[in-house]
């Protein structure tokens, strides 16, 4: 009995081991299931594009403890948020934007409604309600508020960061900290009229009332970076417009000047000073104000029935007068506030204007002197005025008037330019040239997008302290070269390995600062580190800090692309935007130890749906040339199948291998490549070379070779692949389905079909013929249509309509300012009489691309419909069988 009691214990102990194992194996395999579950994806919808936001870096906080940044949705729920790099708490401000860091516990940043504060080191938060403008000075604590109320006087008001009212001042319309934040100039309003006033941020707040009058005081203006002095209008109503006054206010001498009683003789009866054009500018030496002044008009007879006159022999036709009429007869003007002295700069026979950097010189110019001209860029000769003795001396002549090409330096020494594709340097005292880059050993100057007669400089960096160098690229590196031309040492060693080095977004960013009808760059301070990106052309992407001695790498990047680089204010920490093909853009910094932390990823749910890849791939034309693009695969791609395939064209896009693309139904072109890869289809994007004289035939070769490459691999249906441009791309679309039946459907956007025609037609947005675009860029045909007959001929769609046998489909706005409906239309009508497969979409009050959100989503949805029927053999939509059937 005893043995049998053990043996059922022990049967019983194995049972209760075995009944363990099963619910463990079956807690495991439920757990397997729901694991599954959990990473099991799914296909994209376009109802899940509006989870989808756009990430941007706002701004970043001292030693890089705190980053803003906003995310934006179409569903219009925008959000500024605020986080800690350390401890990762975050706080967020529905619609916030413009944020600030103030010292190393505030933050501040703007609403459509209000102003927010908030303490960074107790999480309190303040809404400042109606706040138009605000700022803050770091060495007092004080922070100065705009309030404008509805139905109520606005006035300014100065508190601390806590809440503690020091000040409040009704009736204030503007507010001017001096750029040291110490002096703020402002200006109040009665019914009495209006007073300019000078407040000293201090603990007694002092006020000084230095102007008043019955009038109007407006547009503010401090001179340079101190607070020496300041300048400001005085503005009379419109039916006293022409009595319109300046006042300057010298601090050294406390003393205020006007033009009001002295300025008559000057303007007389034919000009005026006018406060729409440039703001006054007040020179360095105080010596100097320079303001704007107009030609008086007569009043229009409404009756005037006079025909309009166009000279064919005039720089500008008629439609261009027309466009430029609002800043004609504008002139610049000197005050000489302490010799109560006035000076027309220039004048109706050099028109357009510059200074130099210390203002004693003006640059005059005049791009109509040469009559008709149909580059892209205006020629002019350059003068250059001292304003001293009044002498003008001619010192180029024939020169490209591009404001990034010819440009003073800081110090007033020096102006550098481009000629012959070499920079120059003009010694302003000595009145001598220099060619400082002809012995280089390099080219200074590129020509990627093969224009005709084209030699793109690359921009100038600027100038360094002293004006003792002047900093170029050119194709890799960054040189600096010696202003007398006798020396140059290169900054970077890019060229050894193919590296480009550049300031940040370069590509979409000139340094600098306007100076009227030029541009102006600050000195550079090479014993500082300046940041560069570093990019190669295998794609590799990173950062560099340039330094006195030596250079150091902060950053580098293979598989990604990344871009709003930004230091921290005390260069400890380095943040900058990341994305890739696969990875949505997020947010990353870098201390100064190497260490490398996400702040923040958006659009994590892309991890649920199922995504394509994409890769560089390469092709070859006849003529031997190899060349690139990018192939986009299908989100679910199954090498046993054999897909649809849409061709994207436009000129080259490989260097977007590593660029991030959101699906979204508003594209102001109504494609977007991810929209298509989610639904099943290949997408290839293939880099164009061109020929100059047969940009059709080149860009024809070039797709139908790509095109065929990707057949050959196996991955596309050949029958079921279709073609899209837009713009350029739709002048390249319409014309390739002119000369191949390789694809089953076309979509081409605002394109040009009449060469002959847009060669002679003027651009509505600027009055200008449109010849430029034919002679000396995009079109590059490189002759005139009159040179080369035959040539425009071969090379327009509607030369060849009648080839044509795929169904197309084009759409424009019927407001285009860049390629006229017109051109559309013509296209339409010959393919309606030849009763060839289309249909046009025309867009009320649209331009070269859409804007209406509407428009954008009935684009994107007809051309999802458009390519289903054509490419996937789907029921066609109602619009699609009425036009076809």
């Amino acid at each position: 009995m005893n043995i049998l009691n053990s043996v059922f214990k022990i049967h019983r102990r194995n049972l209760n081991i075995i009944l363990l194992l099963i619910l463990n194996l079956v807690m495991q395999l439920a757990t397997c299931s729901l694991w599954g579950q959990a990473m099991q994806k799914r296909a994209l919808t376009v109802e899940d594009y509006l989870k989808w936001g756009e990430l941007t870096l706002d701004n970043v906080g001292t030693k890089g403890l705190w980053a803003s940044y906003t995310i934006k949705y179409e569903s219009d729920k925008d959000t500024l948020y605020v986080k800690n790099t350390k401890s990762e708490k975050t706080y967020s401000f529905p619609y916030g934007y413009k944020g600030n860091f103030l010292e190393n516990n505030w933050f501040i940043c703007k609403t459509p409604s209000a102003v927010k504060l908030l303490n960074l080191k107790t999480g309190q938060q303040e809404e400042l309600p109606e706040v138009v403008k605000y700022t803050y000075n770091s060495n007092t604590k004080q922070l100065v508020l705009l309030v404008n109320r509805k139905n109520k006087d606005s006035e300014m008001i100065v508190r601390t960061l806590e809440g503690a009212v020091q000040m409040q001042i009704r009736g204030v319309t503007e507010f001017l900290p001096s750029p040291s934040n110490e002096l703020i100039a402002f200006v109040v309003r009665t019914k009495k009229g209006s007073t300019v006033n000078i407040l000293t941020l201090s603990n007694q707040n002092k006020i000084k009332i230095i102007a008043s009058d019955p009038y109007i005081f407006t547009d503010l203006v401090w001179q340079g970076k101190e607070k020496k002095a300041l300048a400001f209008y005085k503005k009379t109503n419109k039916e006293k417009r022409f009595e319109n006054s300046i006042y300057y206010y010298n601090f050294q001498n406390n003393r205020l000047y006007s033009t009001q009683q002295i300025q008559d003789p000057f303007l007389s009866d034919t000009v005026f000073i006018t406060v729409a054009s440039h703001k006054i500018k007040i020179s360095d030496d105080l010596k100097r104000v320079f303001f704007i002044v107009q030609k008086k008009k007569s009043k229009l007879n409404a009756n005037d029935i006079s025909p309009q006159v166009w000279y064919g022999n005039t720089y500008n036709i008629y439609p261009q007068e027309e466009k430029v009429s609002s800043f004609k007869d504008t002139y610049l003007a000197q005050w000489l506030p302490e010799h109560e002295n006035f000076k027309m700069i220039s004048n109706d026979s050099l028109p357009q204007f510059m200074l130099t950097g210390t203002q004693n010189h003006a640059i005059l110019f005049n791009t109509v002197k040469y009559g008709p001209q149909y580059g892209k860029d205006d020629i002019s000769d350059f003068y250059i005025y001292n304003l001293d003795n009044d002498k003008t001396t001619l010192f180029l002549r024939k020169n490209i008037a591009h404001p990034s090409l010819l440009i003073p330096s800081p110090s007033g020494k020096f102006i550098s330019y481009f000629r012959d594709k070499n920079w120059w340097i003009y010694n302003i005292e000595k009145n001598t040239h220099k060619n400082i880059t002809q012995n280089s050993g390099t080219d200074f100057f590129q020509n990627k997008k093969q224009h005709p007669r084209n030699a793109d400089a690359f921009q100038q960096y600027g100038w360094s302290i002293g004006d003792k160098e002047v900093l170029l690229y050119d194709t890799w590196d960054l040189w600096a070269f010696k202003t007398d031309g006798t020396s140059s040492r290169r900054l970077t060693k890019g060229r050894e390995t193919n590296t480009k080095f550049r300031h940040p977004a370069y590509s979409r960013i000139i340094r600098g600062s306007s100076n009227y009808n030029g541009w102006m760059l600050d000195g550079v301070d090479l014993t500082k580190r300046i940041l560069l990106e570093r990019l190669t052309d295998y794609g590799s992407q990173g950062c560099i800090e340039l330094g006195a001695k030596e250079n150091k790498n902060l950053l580098t990047l293979d598989n990604s692309h990344f871009d709003q680089l930004t230091q921290s204010p005390d260069s400890t920490t380095l943040f900058y935007r990341e994305e890739g093909h696969y990875l949505p853009p997020r947010i990353v910094f870098v201390s100064t130890e190497g260490v490398k932390k996400t702040l923040v990823q958006s659009n994590p749910q892309q991890k649920s749906f199922y995504w394509g890849r994409n890769e560089l791939i390469s092709y070859s034309t006849r003529d031997g040339k190899v060349h690139k693009g990018l192939l986009y695969y299908p989100a679910q791609y199954d090498p046993q199948k054999k897909y649809p395939m849409i061709v994207y064209i436009y000129e080259k896009f490989s260097n977007r291998l590593h660029n991030y693309i959101p699906p979204t139904l508003y594209s102001g072109i109504g494609f977007n490549i991810t929209n298509f890869t989610t639904q099943g289809y290949f997408v290839l994007t293939p880099d164009i070379s061109y020929e100059i004289g047969n940009p059709g035939i080149s860009a024809t070769e070039c797709i139908i070779s790509a095109t065929k490459e990707i057949i050959n691999k196996g991955y596309v249906i050949p029958n079921k692949i279709g073609i899209i441009g837009h713009s350029f791309g739709g002048y390249e679309t319409d014309y390739i389905i002119t000369q191949t039946d390789l694809f089953a459907t076309a979509v081409s956007g605002s394109a040009v079909t009449d060469l002959s025609t847009f060669y002679l037609s003027i651009g509505p947005a600027v009055g200008k013929p449109d010849i430029w675009r034919f002679e000396s860029q995009q079109f590059r045909m490189g002759k005139s249509l009159f040179d080369d007959r035959d040539g425009y001929r071969k090379n327009s769609p509607i030369e060849h309509v009648e080839k044509i046998r795929t169904p197309l489909l084009s759409w424009t706005g019927d407001s285009d300012l860049e390629v006229k409906l017109d051109q559309s239309v013509e296209f339409f009508l010959a393919l309606r009489r030849l009763e060839k497969k289309h249909i046009m979409l025309v867009y009320p009050k649209e331009g070269h691309t859409l804007r209406d959100h509407r428009n954008q989503k009935d684009l994107s949805v007809r051309l999802t419909q458009w390519f289903a029927y054509f490419l996937k053999n789907e029921p066609p939509a109602p619009w699609i069988n009425e036009g076809l059937k």
